[in-house]
């Protein structure tokens, strides 16, 4: 069988949840994340950012992310299911398999530390989830049709200088259907917000090195009260080429599957170009980025496999990134 991991470098023990759908926030290192059991990352439970660096500081670096997964299904229609949207914060995963009770304590968020934790731990801090799109119930309006996908989350800290600032996810895509799952695409939607970016507070920035598939963000001006600021980095770490690299606003977003997809294909999904890659540096603004890579077919039951990655580092209040970000 195949795989397809995403594998995620990114960036206190407690857990919020509401009917299942559970939020805990990672232990080591000097990022602290929300991590959920639908999808969803980078976002505490009301809503608000979630993703901190360093560890204590509430500097926030990310209003909200997650795993966006595209296909186009055999009646030719094009699917997108979403961990994260950002505009409007919707998700459309929901706790453990198909068909499965979502308030089961077993389909919770894991740590390693939990006494019940189903696997042998591989770092200091792993972490575990399951979760499935198959509930038409949890997807949008106008796109409630799922792909049929199951995603196992494994995350990864290491207590160590050279991952202090490091966070692994890897996500598993299970083909769940009984149909070979054609065009699939998969990658992360982020909404990174260095400290407040509402209003005229927006000004993070961002770029692209293709050579080394690494994104890159930072903040124009320095935020009030922070003594220092650093540098948010997303790097696709398997050998796949990226399909995309797209970057969108508030007021600039693909608003439905097909507008998604074709985002994740490396499409303008307003004029139909082929533009893959959003190479110029973003203008001042509330920044939102979309990586993906693919495609791949999944016969049923065949899993998926990439490997992505971001950290965050010092930037010494310049104007502009640093090297080796």
């Amino acid at each position: 069988m195949s795989k397809i991991k995403i594998l995620l470098v990114f960036f206190l023990v407690f857990g919020v949840s509401w009917a299942g759908f559970e939020i805990k926030v990672s232990n080591i290192g000097q990022w602290e994340v929300c991590l959920s059991n639908y999808g969803k990352f980078g976002q505490t439970m009301t809503g608000n950012a979630g993703a901190w660096w360093p560890r204590g500081s509430f500097h926030n670096y990310i209003f909200g992310a997650g795993i966006w997964v595209g296909t186009i299904a055999p009646d030719g229609d094009t699917l997108v299911t979403i961990g994260y949207l950002p505009s409007g914060d919707a998700w459309e995963f929901a706790p453990g398999p198909p068909y499965s009770n979502l308030i089961d304590p077993k389909w919770r968020f894991y740590f390693s530390t939990d006494v019940d934790f189903p696997f042998n731990s591989i770092s200091f801090e792993d972490g575990y989830a399951i979760f499935n799109d198959f509930d038409p119930c949890y997807h949008m309006p106008n796109d409630t049709k799922p792909i049929g996908i199951t995603v196992t989350l494994k995350t990864y800290t290491f207590a160590r200088y050279w991952a202090d600032d490091l966070l692994f996810m890897r996500y598993i895509i299970k083909n769940d259907t009984n149909y070979t799952i054609t065009n699939l695409l998969s990658g992360i939607c982020m909404d990174y917000d260095i400290g407040n970016e509402s209003g005229a507070n927006a000004n993070d920035r961002g770029g692209i090195d293709l050579s080394r598939k690494l994104f890159y963000g930072w903040q124009e001006r320095p935020e009030p009260g922070w003594g220092s600021r650093g540098m948010i980095g997303y790097k696709l770490l398997s050998p796949y080429p990226l399909t995309c690299f797209k970057r969108f606003t508030l007021s600039f977003e693909p608003n439905n599957d097909k507008e998604r997809y074709m985002a994740m294909a490396g499409y303008n999904w307003q004029n139909g170009n082929y533009e893959p890659f959003d190479t110029i540096w973003f203008p001042p603004d509330d920044q939102r980025i979309l990586i993906s890579s693919g495609t791949w077919n999944l016969s049923p039951g065949d899993s998926s496999n990439i490997r992505l990655g971001p950290d965050c580092k010092s930037r010494f209040n310049t104007t502009e990134p640093r090297d080796g970000v």
